[in-house]
């Protein structure tokens, strides 16, 4: 089961891998088909194609990324900063190809490579709003959610137990078997044993104080 929590904070990052997955196919798709924007004469004064495989390149970097980042520490601060310099880059780059291309450019991507065009547009789009984001949720709105939407969610199931039931197990009772005693309790035990054993040793001979120890006993 997935507390309440976890389930709010798993909606963004759903959203945002549905997004990419989409943007990498449409990138995909558009270079694919209008590879040979490259020998177009618009096609090498505006760089349309440089743009857009530079995009889809950082589109797949961000999602890999997105995917094995942990969550919390340096590591994602840093990635989320990266992010925020590569989207605001990309979409000056992007806002100027399109202020300085001239009708003529423009008109022989429409007409001609509308599959490149409608991708170029996107990534423009795509890449004021990432930075937007990234910007709003390092500033505040990441501690205000307390939850951190730059990396891929993690799930802790929690059992409740309920769907589960103990078994009680149908086999005969076996008596247990006393455990062997430690080594310092066989010691005590082996000391009280003995204390009550009587000496079986034989009795040593009395010797007579008053005999000398020197004189040999003489045979008779």
């Amino acid at each position: 089961m997935i507390p309440v929590a976890q389930a709010f904070e798993a909606l963004p990052s759903i959203l945002i891998v549905c997004w990419h997955l989409v943007f990498v196919t449409l990138g995909s798709q558009a270079i694919a088909e209008d590879m040979s924007l490259r020998d177009d004469p618009c096609g090498k004064t505006t760089h349309a194609l440089k743009y857009s495989a530079i995009n889809l390149a950082f589109g797949l970097f961000f999602l890999v990324t997105y995917c094995v980042m942990p969550r919390g520490g340096e590591g994602a601060r840093a990635r989320a900063m990266l992010c925020t310099i590569i989207h605001a880059g990309l979409a000056a780059w992007g806002v100027l190809m399109c202020m300085h291309m001239s009708t003529t450019c423009r008109q022989v991507l429409a007409d001609k490579f509308s599959s490149m065009s409608f991708f170029m547009y996107i990534c423009v789009v795509h890449n004021q709003v990432m930075c937007l984001l990234f910007i709003v949720h390092e500033t505040f709105l990441g501690k205000l959610l307390k939850f951190d939407m730059t990396v891929i969610f993690e799930v802790d199931l929690v059992s409740t137990g309920a769907p589960y039931t103990v078994v009680e197990s149908s086999a005969p009772n076996v008596p247990s078997v006393p455990s062997m005693p430690s080594l310092d309790q066989s010691h005590i035990i082996s000391n009280l044993g003995t204390e009550n054993i009587p000496n079986m040793a034989p009795p040593v001979p009395l010797q007579d104080p008053f005999k000398d120890p020197f004189k040999k006993e003489e045979n008779p």
